[in-house]
């Protein structure tokens, strides 16, 4: 054992971390082999999209509830006669040109999970250099074992959802605004900038993200150095994010002749999370997802039914959600806080409404992430405060995600996003309390007299 430490020790780390994603690419597609669907996986609304798109029917997907009229729900077996937004498109696109290169079949999905095994071990590297680059070289390699045995994260290689792709584009923004508040350089915050567009156009909720992190990190830079090209430095960041989200934003305005930066249901997630069957959880009081899945009466789902399937269709059916919410927050004002407390106690602790996580492993991963990661913001705001400290974008990825889910439904997928994306931040606390427990319980020396 004594040899094995003393080899991790000594290691390059070069040497170290092309090791460690050696064996995380290893273990991610081991893996998907023996996990993943080959031949029929379910693929949700972005193969939806995709499917749609390959058939010729533009970027367009049905609105996902079981309706309750027959006759809508004869309706929604064929393609939506509208294009629409309901997906942040960056994934059903590639999904999509998977599809156009082999097919909707074997190749194309086996083409998928490669990627996915390639954008966790991509994610495994970014967290390396996070923690190399915010912290020290011991945390990075923390960092770097620890993201390669995350369980919760290999998990979701054999999903289509996109998670693969935004937790690596969240770690990839991350490291690069960091770069440029350490180092300064003009490219770097460019860089972070259409990361941080690429990042949106996976998870929509970015778009509002991408502003502060942006300016916290032009801003911090300007505190630790005065430099003096911050004002060019974010203005070069926003054209960045911009030229790769715009055109997007740009199409949503032409179609919806309205102010749509990403997607056309900011209000359906709302909802998910307030109405009278959540319950704080993933899962609602009967055990079921929160969702319009024909197992439980919800009115709205007859409200939908009367809307007609035209381009307008997306923002009118999440203006009833608006409405739903709105007037579950009056009449349930008590429910509604406690669910919004108990949803943030599952994104940082366990989602007591899901057993399916309720076993020891995912516990412990769960927890190996956010003690440490409280105890290292507390450590480096003594150390650093605030103003100066370039762990503040970490503070802020927190501080938001923290904020969304007292608003939005809970998912586990959420939560694993989160747990990913602050895993650099986690390996320097259990570096620090380490280093504590070293110091506590090294053997005293004999002093002689």
């Amino acid at each position: 054992m004594g040899k094995l430490i003393d080899y991790y020790h000594n290691l390059d780390l070069k040497r170290f971390i092309l090791y460690v994603c050696i064996f995380s690419f290893v273990i991610r597609l081991a893996f998907v082999f023996f996990k993943g669907d080959f031949e029929n996986p379910k693929m949700w609304e972005h193969g939806d999209t995709a499917r749609y798109m390959l058939a010729g029917h533009g970027y367009t997907m049905h609105w996902p509830y079981r309706a309750i009229d027959e006759a809508r729900h004869e309706l929604k077996q064929d393609p939506p006669p509208y294009v629409g937004s309901f997906m942040p498109p960056l994934n059903p696109y590639f999904i999509y040109l998977n599809f156009k290169v082999f097919g909707d079949n074997t190749k194309a999905y086996t083409s998928l999970f490669l990627f996915n095994v390639l954008f966790g071990t991509i994610a495994v590297y970014l967290s390396f250099l996070i923690a190399r680059l915010l912290f020290n070289d011991d945390a990075a390699k923390i960092a770097a074992i620890l993201a390669a045995i995350f369980l919760p994260a290999i998990v979701g290689t054999v999903t289509f959802s996109g998670s693969q792709m935004y937790q690596m584009l969240a770690l990839a923004a991350i490291y690069y605004l960091i770069k440029y508040i350490k180092f300064s350089k003009s490219h770097d915050i460019m860089i972070a900038g259409l990361l941080c567009g690429l990042q949106t156009l996976v998870r929509s909720e970015f778009f509002a993200l991408s502003f502060a992190l942006i300016f916290a990190a032009v801003l911090v830079n300007y505190w630790r150095t005065r430099n003096k090209k911050f004002i060019f430095n974010l203005i070069l960041a926003f054209v960045a994010f911009a030229a790769v989200v715009g055109p997007w934003t740009y199409r949503n305005y032409q179609l919806y002749d309205k102010f749509i930066p990403v997607v056309t249901h900011p209000w359906h997630e709302i909802w998910r999370g307030n109405n009278i069957f959540a319950s704080g959880g993933a899962r609602n009081a009967d055990g079921r997802h929160v969702w319009l899945d024909g197992h439980n009466d919800y009115s709205v789902a007859h409200r939908l039914d009367s809307l007609p399937l035209d381009t307008r269709f997306e923002i009118a059916a999440d203006s009833i959600f608006r409405d739903e919410a709105i007037h579950y927050w009056k009449n349930n004002p008590k429910k509604a806080i406690l669910n919004s407390l108990l949803r943030v106690v599952s994104l940082w602790a366990i989602d007591y409404t899901s057993p399916e996580i309720h076993n020891p492993i995912y516990i412990f991963f769960v927890f190996i992430i956010t003690i440490p990661v409280l105890y290292a913001f507390a450590y480096s705001i003594r150390k650093d405060g605030l103003l100066r400290n370039p762990n503040v974008i970490f503070l802020l990825f927190a501080l938001f995600y923290t904020v969304l889910i007292l608003t939005v439904n809970f998912i586990i997928r959420y939560q694993i996003y989160f747990l990913t994306v602050m895993l650099p931040v986690s390996s320097y606390g259990i570096y620090l309390i380490s280093q504590k427990l070293i110091e506590k319980y090294k053997p005293k020396k004999l002093i002689k007299n």
